[in-house]
Formats: C-alpha cells, sequence, structure tokens
C-alpha cells in the first residue's frame, strides 16, 4: 500500500476479521494456550511425518491389487459428479463411480445455490460414500478420502470457526497464530470427516497484483518458513496416532506466486538462484515439519510445465528436497499440458508425460474420467510401467493408514469431535488472532485509541458494514457471498453466521456517551450512493473524528485479476473531499496491497515505497539500544549471540516485534541489501525493559553461487547484523 497525502490522514490501520462470535475482551488466555502448545514443535518426536517406505500390509495390498483399482487411488474426483444442485446426493452415482473406477478420493465444497452444509451434513455425505465404497466388490475394503481447501479455518463448513487468511497470520509475527487456527481448522474438519486439507499456501506473493496475495504468509522467505512449519504441526502434530488432525499440504509447488503479468496461472521467470535462495525454503520447513502430501503448481517456470516437469517434481522435489509424502496435480492440471499450457499434442500424451516423467501420485481430474481411463490404457500398452502405479497408488494408501482410515470405524463420524465445531473458545483464539494480525501505518498525535472526549463519530465507506468484505474469498464459498445463491446485504449475517462488522465493533467500543452514524458514500466499485456525497460531506464537517473505511470485494484467483493496483477512483474521491473538511482515519480492508494515490504534482520519490517490509506501529513506542555480540569472529563451526536492549518508553503496556536483519557487503554474487533471519514478538510493560537474544550461524549467510549447488557458496569477510537502528559488524571466517 502506497499513500501519498500524509497531512490530511491522521491514522492508517490495515484490518482482518475471524468470523466468530461476539466482541471478545481485550486479553484472552487462548492464543497463549496456543503459543505454549506450538513450543512443542522444537520437540520432533511430537510430529509425524511421511516414511521413505511403505509398510508391510502395504506392500501386501499392492502385490494382491488390480491396475484397476490402483489408479483409481490415485484419482480424485468433483462433488458435482454425485451432487445434484439442490444439494442432495445421487447415490447411484457414487455406486457407479466406485464399481467401475475405484475412486480413490473426493473433493470440493458441499455448499452452494442457496444450500448450507454444516459438520453433521459434510459428516453424513462423506460417511454415505464410503458406506458405498466398502460395499462396492474389490479386491480391499479402502474407504475414499476427502479433500477440501481448509485454508482459514474450515471456512466450507456452516458454522464452523473462521480464522484470519494466511496474510494476516503471517502480519501477526506469532507462528503460535497460524499453529493455533490449523489446529482448530483440523478439529473442525475431522469432525466432518474431512482428513485432508489443501493447505498451508507456502507461495511467495512477489507480484502484488496477483490474486492470491491474502492466502499465502507474504513475500518473506524466513516469515513464510516459519508460519508454514507451524500450520503443518497445527493441522498434522502427531498425525498417525491423533484422530482429531488431518493431512497437511503445502501448495503450490513452486514459483505460482510470480507471474509476470501478476495475473493468476501466467508464466513465472525465475533464475534457479532465486527459486533455490527464496522460493524454496518455505517449502522445505514444511517438509521438515512432517507435511503429509504436496501438491504442484498452476504456472510455469522458464516456459517448464511445472505439472509435466521432472527438473521441478522429482529431482528437486523428492531427490534434493527428501518429500516422500503424496503428491496431488492442482485442478485439472494434468489435462492442461494439453489445454492449457501448449505442451501435449493429446489428453493422452499430457497424461503420459505427467505420470512417467515426475512423481504425481493423484490427479485432481476433477470433472470426468479422463484421468484413470487413459493411464489404465498406457499402462495396458506398457507405456507406463506397473511399478510406477505402485508407487503413486501406495502412497496413497500409506496415507489414507496413517490417518487411521484402515482401522476399524476409522472413517465414521467421530460423534465427540461434531459436539466441538464452532465452540466459544475456538471463537477466541480465532479473534484473538485477528487481533495480533491489526497493523497500524501511521497514528499522528496519537489520534488512536479514540479519546473519552470524542462524542460525534461518522463512519463512512463500502467496507464498514458487510461481513463479506472482512473474509475475503474462500468463505462458505469459493468467491465470496456474491455467488452460489447468496446476494445482497441481506444474506449477509445468514451467509457468515457469527462475525462482526467494522461498524457494530465501533458502536460497541466507542466512547461511553459518543454517537456513531454511518454513511456509506461509495459503494466497493467507486460508485456514489444516493447520487451526492452533500451528506456525507456535511456529517463529516460536524464529526470530532470521521473513519473511512475502503478496500476490495472478496475475490479468490483468476477472477480477482486486475489490470492497475490503484483502488477504485470513487473510493481515492471519497477519502480526498472527506478529508478537505476534517482529518481522516483510514481503514483499509484489501487482499493485497493497493494504490491509494491523489497527488496530481510529479514527485521524483513517488516510486519508493512508504512503508518497509516490517513496519508497524502501536500504543506503545519502543526504543532499542545496547547491541552486543558473544564474539566478533563467526565461523561454521561456532554461533555468535547478538542481544539488544528493548525499552517501552511509553505510558502503555504493549507488545513488540522484533527482526533480526543481516546482510554482507561483498560476496562473488551481488548480495541482497538485508534478509530477515530472525524475529521475536514480546510483551513488555510500561517502563521496562527487556533483553532480546538472537542466535547468529553462518548458515544465515548461505546462498546459491555461480555453478554452484543450492545454497552451497559462503564467502569469509565482514557481515553486519542489524536489530532494529542498532547494528554491529562480525568477521566470518570459514576455518
Amino acid at each position: 500500500m502506497t499513500m501519498a497525502v500524509k497531512s490530511i490522514l491522521v491514522a492508517i490501520c490495515l484490518v482482518a476479521t475471524s468470523l466468530s462470535a461476539e466482541a471478545a475482551t481485550p486479553v484472552n488466555p487462548a492464543i497463549h494456550i496456543a503459543t505454549k502448545a506450538y513450543g512443542r514443535h522444537h520437540n520432533t518426536s511430537y510430529f509425524d511425518a511421511p516414511s521413505a517406505h511403505f509398510d508391510a500390509d502395504i506392500q501386501k495390498m499392492l502385490k494382491k491389487m488390480t491396475i484397476k483399482e490402483k489408479i483409481g487411488q490415485m484419482t480424485q474426483i468433483n462433488q458435482n459428479l454425485f451432487q445434484l444442485a439442490d444439494g442432495t446426493i445421487n447415490t447411484t452415482m457414487i455406486e457407479w463411480l466406485q464399481k467401475e473406477y475405484f475412486i480413490g478420493s473426493y473433493l470440493n465444497n458441499l455448499s452452494g445455490n442457496g444450500v448450507n452444509f454444516n459438520a453433521q451434513g459434510y459428516a453424513d455425505v462423506i460417511s454415505t460414500i464410503n458406506e458405498i465404497t466398502l460395499k462396492t466388490k474389490s479386491t480391499y475394503k479402502i474407504p475414499t478420502i476427502y479433500g477440501l481447501d481448509v485454508v482459514h479455518g474450515a471456512h466450507y463448513i456452516a458454522n464452523a470457526t473462521i480464522s484470519p487468511h494466511g496474510i494476516n497470520q503471517a502480519a501477526s509475527f506469532n507462528p503460535a497464530v497460524p499453529y493455533a487456527a490449523a489446529e482448530i481448522a483440523a478439529k473442525d474438519s475431522r469432525a466432518s470427516n474431512v482428513l485432508w486439507t489443501f493447505a498451508p499456501i507456502l507461495d511467495l506473493a512477489v507480484n502484488k497484483q496477483w490474486p492470491r496475495v491474502y492466502e499465502d504468509f507474504g513475500e518473506d522467505p524466513l516469515l513464510a518458513s516459519v508460519m508454514g512449519a507451524a500450520s503443518v504441526h497445527g493441522f498434522q502434530g502427531n498425525y498417525k496416532s491423533n484422530r482429531t488432525k488431518i493431512a497437511a499440504c503445502m501448495k503450490h509447488f513452486i514459483g505460482y506466486g510470480a507471474p509476470r503479468s501478476g495475473e493468476d496461472r501466467d508464466s513465472s521467470w525465475i533464475p534457479d538462484r532465486f527459486l533455490h535462495d527464496y522460493f524454496v525454503p518455505p517449502f522445505k520447513a514444511a517438509i521438515d515439519a512432517g507435511t503429509a502430501t504436496a501438491m504442484e503448481s498452476y504456472n510455469d517456470i522458464n516456459g517448464e510445465a511445472v505439472v509435466g516437469s521432472k527438473k521441478y517434481l522429482r529431482t528437486l522435489l523428492r531427490d534434493q528436497l527428501k518429500f516422500y509424502g503424496m503428491l496431488v496435480t492442482d485442478w485439472h492440471e494434468i489435462e492442461n499440458l494439453f489445454e492449457f499450457h501448449g505442451v501435449s499434442s493429446s489428453v493422452e500424451a499430457a497424461t503420459e508425460l505427467a505420470i512417467k516423467e515426475t512423481s504425481i501420485d493423484m490427479s485432481m481430474v476433477p470433472q470426468d474420467l479422463t484421468f484413470p481411463e487413459v493411464l489404465y490404457k498406457l499402462v495396458k500398452k506398457g507405456t507406463i510401467p506397473v511399478s510406477r502405479i505402485d508407487e503413486s497408488a501406495g502412497r496413497v494408501l500409506q496415507l489414507k493408514k496413517d490417518l487411521g482410515l484402515f482401522e476399524k470405524n476409522g472413517w465414521k463420524t467421530n460423534k465427540a469431535l461434531l459436539k466441538t465445531v464452532g465452540q466459544k473458545s475456538d471463537h477466541e483464539v480465532a479473534i484473538n488472532g485477528a487481533r495480533e494480525s491489526l497493523t497500524l501505518l501511521k497514528n499522528d498525535k496519537n489520534t488512536l485509541p479514540l479519546g473519552k472526549s470524542v462524542k460525534k463519530i461518522l463512519v463512512v465507506g463500502p467496507t464498514a458494514n458487510k461481513l463479506s468484505y472482512l473474509a475475503g474469498g474462500w468463505t462458505i464459498a469459493w468467491q465470496g457471498s456474491t455467488v452460489d445463491g447468496w446476494q445482497g446485504e441481506a444474506d449477509d449475517k445468514q451467509f457468515y453466521g457469527n462475525g462482526v462488522t467494522i461498524l457494530d465493533g465501533i458502536k460497541q467500543t466507542a466512547p461511553k456517551g459518543s454517537q456513531v452514524t454511518y454513511l456509506q458514500g461509495v459503494d466497493i466499485n467507486g460508485n456514489i450512493v444516493g447520487g451526492s456525497l452533500s451528506s456525507v460531506l456535511d456529517a463529516a464537517k460536524d464529526a470530532d473524528v470521521v473513519i473511512v473505511t475502503i478496500g476490495e470485494h472478496p475475490y479468490a484467483e483468476a477472477p480477482g485479476n486486475i489490470h492497475d493496483i490503484t483502488l477504485a477512483q470513487g473510493q481515492i474521491d471519497l477519502v480526498t473531499k472527506v478529508a478537505a473538511v476534517n482529518k481522516v482515519v483510514l481503514v483499509l480492508t484489501e487482499g493485497r496491497p493497493r494504490l491509494v494515490y491523489w497527488r496530481q504534482v510529479n514527485d521524483n520519490n513517488n516510486w519508493q515505497p512508504l512503508y518497509e517490509f516490517g513496519h508497524g506501529l502501536s500504543y506503545s513506542t519502543f526504543a532499542y539500544s545496547n547491541i552486543t555480540v558473544s564474539s566478533t569472529t563467526l565461523t561454521p563451526k561456532d554461533s555468535v549471540k547478538a542481544s539488544v536492549i528493548v525499552k517501552n518508553s511509553s505510558p502503555v503496556d504493549g507488545k513488540e516485534v522484533v527482526l533480526l536483519f543481516v546482510s554482507q557487503p561483498y560476496r562473488s554474487v551481488s548480495p541482497p541489501t538485508k534478509l530477515l533471519k530472525g524475529f521475536e514478538k514480546v510483551f513488555i510493560s510500561k517502563g521496562k525493559s527487556q533483553k532480546i537474544d538472537f542466535e547468529i550461524t553462518a548458515d544465515m549467510f548461505r546462498y546459491t553461487g555461480i555453478n554452484d549447488v543450492p545454497g552451497g557458496s559462503l564467502d569469509a569477510g565482514v557481515v553486519k547484523i542489524q536489530i532494529g537502528d542498532n547494528s554491529i559488524s562480525l568477521n566470518l571466517k570459514l576455518h
């Protein structure tokens, strides 16, 4: 977000939402409990990970199963093949699918066209699928596994707790936030018989125009790595024995967040050095955290479609990163080698390329049965060896066993878990997560929080009184509330259930005796509501404070493509005109950085972002001093402890995110200005100080050199440590 005019805006903040219940108390122990639980990730015995080898019983099954049965395990079908428009289930179709194709997995949102499925509804449908599956004549009785996008809470399941999106979780700089969000989402999903989520999203948001920025953990490799690993732990934990857990799925491997045009699914141009040093680390962290599954991405990199790439999906993912879990395609991607990427001349050629060259285990077909039919023909012709089918079918079977689906009643509904879906304690955790993610960009003259002297509060703007603009895409429906049978303002509460709009939140927390007035002014597209802004401007002149809320409508994937990052001109005009008559508190609700710019001068500095990465204010102020190191010499064998004193120099208790940056002035490949290599969020009471320690290792300065193995280069010389506005130099020696 770039803000060009500072004088008229006294405060700017970015907001998130959690669609939970009523407003919570300011301090709740739930997030601290989650922090303590997340701390267990340091003990590697706490979490499970996929094995490099199949269990003996899985190997036995593979020897006895037919080729069609194995290919069925590799096939994932969309729910619209068995679900009618009114939400009812066509059991005859499921019977046919299982009898003819032995389908191993189904996916997608059951809600739509005005029909809203809760946890019990999901559980019943998936139980029905498995009841039919287990009655089908086959070598073994193998339950299906249901996959669902569970990216910010179990957001497709009515009444489940919805958490802030990934970009907000990252803004918290607290790994307990994604951990707790994923843990609750896993519980709610498991209660619904959904044992597999397509999350976390680990793409780096390099192109800010990309419509999936809000889903991921930002553009910094370290922050995305820490948050992604925490999310995997929350979803999975000890998933091989804990039946409240589900399988995580790191996605989208790889380079998806850097489309050249900013449009979804466009080509990415990424040199190998940058791929390894920036894009790989979050996925490596997820693998180290034990992610059970992975999803390849829609894009091509330098013209090479990822879905058909041996380089990316076998050499990099399997051989170098040592991923042993199950790999699924994204939507229709094998067929897209023919239909979209233009790499293969037929669906048969596309299937041969993807299965022969890569390590893909399951095809998200999802609208037809092309994949199992074509793959069966390729195996029968000898084009694809049976051993390759065993490799993938085995990973699917091992995943199902690890999740407990082969246990007695392992596929049946857990009624005890059902009772916990949407429970108040989960709401409190979600609200705390949203609270931790709030980002205050500017606060001139301590305008916020509003004082008791404020009596007349005017709220203006299109995002103030609509939950859907807070929730964004991937909430109940793929695109949010604007599709699938829910239309208009009247359906806002029905669609989202619990939740507090910005306007309602202001009313609940406004100083006692104050008057809160709402005038929309313009709609989300910038069109004036009511034909004129005269009533808004008159009210603004008379208000003690004006809170203007602007931003984006909900969107997901390609429907969110834009060709200009500037917000709708009508929204910008609203801010300009209101600010001309009174000071403005500006609230931005958007899924990606948008340009808010109204200066009409030739500004030589207008290309620079107003706020650097990590910028954020609070109602407290903090001072950094006395940076020290345990040694001025750093070697590959010996780490150095760097310490700094952080003081809360204000009269208000507060939290501070302490960021550790490193840099190296000279090395064999041009160095970045600085890299984030550590962070810690701390609570410091007013007037108190706290010593913060970081361990500095030589590995923080490794990079991919010229003609070098990934991360294989390390140069001796001076390196710099920066914490806040304090810095110190070390001498890095290799011997």
